[in-house]
């Protein structure tokens, strides 16, 4: 027994990690297969196959998020260590990047433009505001007179002229000095010796430098050692060219497709619309006639809610209506057969009574079965009760396993998009793989297809009206041939939908969306931001985060994403789900997050990220800006209703709350803690009944989030992703990245020992204190050179300046952030219920069993305190 109980719980223990090595095998081919068909449809330009295409990626976005879910279900951990598996696979680490599909951008490239115009044109109204403002400032100051501003400007012209008089005749002098030296004096036979040895030295080490140099650039060749230079090769921006004038004719070609479309209807409506009319009459005559013939009296014609004549012709085939009347004739004759035979019956006085009361010899049928009918449906009682105590037995069994064994139980049971792509996969096959498409070397429309298409719209347009001609016809037939009278129809009460939501009450139903856009705009709500890439965010990446997990699973703090990890999570809750509703609709979406991380962490940066490749327009709700706007709970609840309202127009959208502790915390300020207990309010109402069709996105930025209890964030956010320091190589990542953007060299290759010393003193910076501290070094090296173009301080680049020296003193400037604040932000992170509910899965995967009792329940550690 105890065997069995030891073997019962191995395998316990191993189930999950097998089920998350299929899910994660799955996760990765999926991936792979998503990145290759986004790049194709980034790179056709065939409208009609680019719906198909997209309609594949969007199908793989919904399986991979399926997938993605699964695994957090399993692990109960938002970030997942797959290198292990991608090695398995063949994969290297930077197939295991997800990266945000190209479509949404491209698709709306034109209104992308129109709209970045029109905030671009209320900025610079708002900035004139501003300077006038400033302007009437300084006029209402007490003024000077016009002798005393003149004489101000003349002494400060007549200082600067005198200052660099000196500079000028200082850079003479130094210039000068040493060529009098040359001339001033002969030289001794010891200064010629000791001008011999130096010039020997000095060739000593070009030639070694040379030679050394030489050696690197054949390495380089070989890939065995990085480049010096990120110069871009000339064949990768004629790549990039190529792309981009792909994507050109792309557009052209999308923007010809849908103005034909138009046209073609027009064609086939002035054309073909007699022949179709024609068409469809023929056919509802001729079923009329046929359903006359089986069953001896017109039909009764389908109404519009059942579909009209469509559902009767167009969606069965000739068989299957055939049948259908077949099937309709035998009944009929039967039911000819069945009256004959009771008539024949009644003829010889053995039929039986009209009422239904008859006797049999034995008085055996006295109530005319009536008993009979009890008995069985006591019986059928009996039987129903029988199942149903089954069933309850069989479910408290299951109960019962269920507690023994802990399986795994998938969120999703099924997936929603395999049947999708597989019938995307056999439209391909059976249409386009054959299709000869040589002659199209612009990859226009097919007019075929479309034509096709805008005809069977036309058909059933034309239907609708015919179906009302036809039924009065049919309905005329009946009083004319079978003198029944046309039925009068009975209205049906509408009755409320079930889960039908209310909708959103408008506050402001007389107000245009151009008037909306340009009070959001100069009140600072509606702001354009810089175009981040995702890849942007730097850091370094974590190859064995798995054992690392397993190997901290004893401690309280539990182990922080790198920059790789948190890019993957951002595009899996913040941009994939926002793609569109067709994945919002099949998987639930995630609808808000947090970004909680020290101050000056890159924080912004990742929000401007999410915006960027998902194109969205982007609200920034930070009370600073317009707390003489919208004060108390009324304007509060205007602002958020124009918002929503606005972001249903321009989807998808992005709201960002700044300091969004201010809504969990008691510490908020007394100014505006009305202000923010609305915002929590009516955004957690929104949140939670927020439609699919809204494609919103609610995005939290914390700096200080141990103000604010875990589980409120928790309850108000449905993610919280953390934004840790960066450790060791991402200093190194970061410094040497900021570098090489800077200067085009890559310092890491030709100085092993500057960055890294410079990451290892710089423990505790921010990515923002690094890549400032960086480029206030690299101004350092650029000579103060006025009106000069970026290739003109390239070229003059005094890389000596690039130093430790300069480094160290610059790092004496920066605030840390180490110590206390760190280690609260830690143990913060570590109370989030996913992460208690982490530590259970940890502790089940390594075989700990420890005995139940109040902190392990609570998530907290099991260590007694001293």
């Amino acid at each position: 027994m105890e065997d069995k109980m030891d073997l019962f719980s191995k395998l316990k223990n191993e189930l999950p990690r097998l089920i998350f090595e299929v899910l994660a095998g799955l996760y990765l081919r999926y991936l792979q297969v998503y990145k290759k068909f986004d790049a194709c449809l980034d790179q056709i330009a065939h409208p009609q196959k680019r719906i198909l295409l997209r309609n594949i990626v969007e199908s793989l976005i919904g399986r991979i998020q399926e997938l993605k879910f699964e695994m957090v279900n399993v692990e109960q951990s938002d970030f997942q260590y797959l290198y292990n598996y991608a090695m398995e696979l063949g994969h290297s680490i930077t197939d295991l990047e997800l990266v945000p599909p190209r479509y949404i951008l491209n698709d709306r490239y034109d209104n992308l433009q129109e709209r970045d115009a029109l905030l671009e044109k209320y900025a610079e109204k708002r900035e004139s505001i501003l300077i006038r403002k400033r302007a009437m400032k300084a006029a209402q100051a007490p003024s000077h007179s016009a002798e005393e501003m003149a004489l101000r400007m003349e002494r400060s012209r007549q200082a600067w002229l005198y200052v660099s008089g000196l500079i000028k005749s200082r850079k003479d002098t130094l210039k000068n000095r040493e060529a009098h030296k040359k001339f001033t004096g002969s030289y001794s036979a010891a200064h010629i010796d000791a001008a011999l040895r130096i010039q020997a030295f000095w060739k000593a080490a070009k030639t070694g430098k040379l030679t050394r140099n030489l050696r690197r650039k054949e390495l380089q060749v070989l890939n065995v050692v990085p480049s010096d230079s990120n110069h871009t090769l000339e064949h990768e921006a004629t790549i990039e060219a190529i792309k981009e004038e792909r994507r050109e004719l792309q557009r052209r070609n999308q923007k010809q497709y849908e103005e034909q479309q138009g046209v073609i209807k027009e064609q086939l409506k002035d054309t073909e619309t007699p022949g179709i009319v024609n068409h469809i009459e023929t056919q509802i005559r001729q079923w009329f006639l046929e359903y006359r013939d089986a069953t001896g009296s017109f039909p009764d014609f389908p109404s519009v809610e059942d579909g009209g004549s469509a559902s009767l012709l167009e969606k069965k085939n000739p068989q299957e209506i055939a049948a259908e009347l077949d099937k309709l004739r035998l009944e009929r004759e039967k039911a000819e057969a069945e009256a004959a035979e009771e008539a024949r019956l009644a003829a010889e006085g053995k039929g039986k009574d009209k009422k239904g009361k008859g006797k049999g010899k034995d008085g055996k049928d006295k109530n005319g079965g009536k008993d009979d009918k009890k008995k069985k449906e006591k019986e059928d009682k009996k039987k129903k009760g029988a199942s149903k105590d089954k069933d309850k037995k069989g479910k408290g069994k299951k109960k019962g396993k269920d507690k023994e064994d802990l399986g795994w139980k998938p969120l999703i049971p099924q997936s929603a998009f395999i049947p999708t792509m597989h019938e995307s996969m056999i439209i391909y096959h059976d249409f386009w793989e054959r299709r000869d498409d040589k002659a199209n070397l612009s990859q226009e429309f097919d007019s075929d297809i479309v034509r096709a298409e805008k005809r069977k719209e036309l058909k059933d347009e034309l239907r609708v009206e015919v179906d009302e001609s036809m039924r009065k016809e049919v309905d005329y037939l009946k009083l004319s041939i079978d003198g029944q009278k046309p039925k009068k129809k009975k209205k049906k009460k509408k009755g409320k939908k079930k889960g039908k939501k209310k909708k959103e009450k408008d506050l402001t139903p007389n107000r245009t969306l151009e008037s909306i856009f340009e009070e959001l705009a100069m009140n600072n709500i509606l702001q354009s931001y810089p175009q981040v890439q995702m890849k942007d965010y730097w850091g370094s990446v974590r190859f064995i985060g798995e054992q690392l997990c397993e190997a901290n699973y004893d401690f309280d703090k539990p182990l922080m994403p790198q920059a790789e990890e948190i890019r993957n999570a951002l595009v899996h809750y913040c941009i994939l789900p926002t793609v569109s509703i067709t994945v919002r609709e099949k998987v639930p979406p995630v609808k808000s997050l947090l970004l909680a991380g020290p101050p000056h962490n890159g924080k912004h940066m990742l929000a401007d990220a999410v915006c960027t490749a998902l194109g969205a327009t982007k609200f920034q709700l930070d009370l600073n800006y317009f707390k003489s706007m919208y004060k108390g709970k009324a304007g509060i609840t205007m602002l958020l209703h124009l918002i929503r309202k606005l972001g249903r127009v321009f989807q998808p959208s992005v709201i960002v709350i700044d300091h969004a502790e201010y809504l969990f915390s008691k510490k908020a300020p007394k100014t505006f803690k009305s202000e923010y207990k609305a915002i929590k309010k009516d955004l957690h109402k929104y949140i939670k009944k927020m439609p699919l069709e809204d494609r919103i996105f609610i995005l939290g930025i914390t700096s200080s989030p141990t103000e604010c209890t875990p589980k409120g964030a928790s309850g108000f956010f449905n993610k919280i992703i953390p934004v840790p320091l960066p450790d060791y190589h991402a200093r190194v990542v970061i410094l040497n990245n900021t570098l090489e953007r800077q200067t085009g060299l890559n310092f890491l290759a030709m100085d092993q020992f500057l960055i890294p010393t410079v990451a290892k003193i710089t423990q505790g910076a921010t990515s923002t204190q690094l890549i400032d501290m960086a480029k206030a070094v690299v101004k350092l090296a650029h000579p103060p050179l006025r009106g000069a173009g970026d290739q003109e301080l390239d070229a003059t680049l005094d890389k000596r300046i690039i130093n430790l020296d300069n480094f160290v003193s610059l790092t004496t400037e920066l605030k840390m952030f180490a110590g206390k604040p760190l280690d609260q932000y830690e143990a913060w992170y570590a109370k989030l219920p996913i992460n208690k509910e982490r530590r259970l899965v940890l502790e089940d995967k390594l075989g700990i069993n420890d005995p139940p009792d109040k902190n392990k329940k609570k998530g907290g550690s099991t260590k007694k305190k001293k």
